[in-house]
């Protein structure tokens, strides 16, 4: 009785999002000296987690690095220091130490600290073949335009969705 195929269209979306309070953030921001960010570089970001990530990122990176000279791409760490380790080796491996090492993984951000870094970046990148779609939220919540690589997750999608209703009413 609890089954349909029939579709269901809600009255709004349907997940939950917690309200990042933008203003206070803007209010309370944090230099990039706090986060050992040079202040000539070009702050590319990721916060997406590792596991979200296919070696097509690799790729990606490497062609930002090759393109902008002052490209500095940063990462954020997840909660296990193995999986962290393992997506380190792979990106030396994959990209060489001249590359890597103008990859910086920082440690877990609360979310203010998260937010600030958004708001300091020059590019946010999001992680492919999965996007995140609250990243993609969050770079709206402080005027942020991000780079996407569109596939065809439901997540990206969603993403997408969004990135052109933000365009069409700025």
């Amino acid at each position: 009785e609890n089954y349909t195929e029939k579709p269901v269209i809600f009255d709004s979306l349907s997940f939950i999002y917690k309200k990042i309070q933008v203003e206070e953030i803007i209010k309370n921001l944090k230099p990039r000296q706090y986060f050992q960010i040079h202040k000539d570089c070009n702050i590319y970001f990721c916060n997406s987690s590792f596991f979200k990530m296919g070696k097509e990122m690799f790729e990606i990176f490497k062609g930002i690095l090759d393109r902008d000279e002052k490209a500095v791409i940063f990462l954020t760490k997840l909660s296990f220091s193995d999986y962290d380790f393992l997506f380190y080796v792979a990106l030396e491996q994959n990209l060489g130490l001249s590359y890597t090492n103008r990859i910086r993984l920082m440690p877990r951000l609360s979310d203010e600290e998260n937010m600030n870094m958004l708001y300091l970046s020059d590019v946010f990148i999001e992680s492919y073949p999965f996007g995140n779609m609250n990243s993609t939220l969050e770079c709206f919540a402080v005027a942020y335009d991000l780079c996407i690589l569109f596939c065809c997750t439901v997540i990206t999608k969603h993403s997408k969705v969004l990135f052109v209703l933000n365009k069409a009413v700025q």
